[in-house]
């Protein structure tokens, strides 16, 4: 938290999201807290659509008031990764994909994964969006769409859970990935949010040959 604005940051050492609030906090030093997973993933079912959140803190307690609601749980103690080192600094390539449509694809060639067979292979091959996922025994899925920005081809690969986790939280039409390289992470986002910016980091996965034509 600092004075204009509330980060929220979670990282389970594969992938990384960010949002940001523009808010006046009254701050006048930064203040970093350490929620648990499970209280993070309690408190936004327990919030209203309206009204303001007053958050409170001691050295081991986050307090949550909203009209209607009371809200506390422990923090965690010890220091949070280092997380901006993580975040690309230049990003001067980026597509642009339907996210309902990209989804559905996803879930179409993602029928045959296993717990040892999660990876997808994405074909910018402009201007279509060529998705292939193979197992070792069950063969081959593959499913086209289309995309727009960057027209040279260049190939991806990602966990196809965390894609299609993203997928379903997150808000409009439209999913944009910006990247430096094939190599680097970029960061996948939503160009609809309008009260608060979100950064997803992912890490591509890397191959050792070429998909199947």
């Amino acid at each position: 938290l600092s004075k204009h604005h509330v980060r929220v940051v979670s990282t389970d050492g594969f992938r990384l999201a960010v949002a940001e609030v523009p808010c006046d906090t009254n701050l006048k030093d930064e203040v970093r807290l350490i929620v648990p997973k499970r209280a993070l993933d309690l408190i936004p079912t327990l919030l209203g659509d309206e009204g303001e959140v007053e958050l409170c803190w001691d050295g081991t307690t986050l307090f949550l008031d909203q009209p209607g609601l009371k809200f506390s749980t422990r923090l965690v103690t010890g220091n949070y990764p280092a997380y901006e080192k993580v975040l690309p600094a230049e990003l001067p390539k980026r597509v642009i994909m339907d996210r309902e449509v990209f989804l559905r694809t996803l879930r179409f060639v993602g029928l045959k994964k296993d717990d040892y067979n999660k990876n997808v292979r994405l074909f910018y091959e402009f201007p279509n969006l060529r998705t292939v996922f193979q197992h070792p025994d069950e063969g081959v899925n593959q499913a086209t769409l289309p995309f727009t920005g960057e027209e040279q081809p260049f190939e991806l690969a990602f966990n196809i859970d965390y894609l299609t986790e993203l997928l379903e939280r997150l808000p409009g039409e439209e999913v944009v990935y910006q990247f430096k390289d094939e190599v680097g992470q970029g960061v996948f986002m939503s160009p609809s949010l309008e009260d608060f910016s979100f950064r997803y980091v992912l890490m591509p996965v890397r191959f050792a040959t070429s998909a199947t034509a």
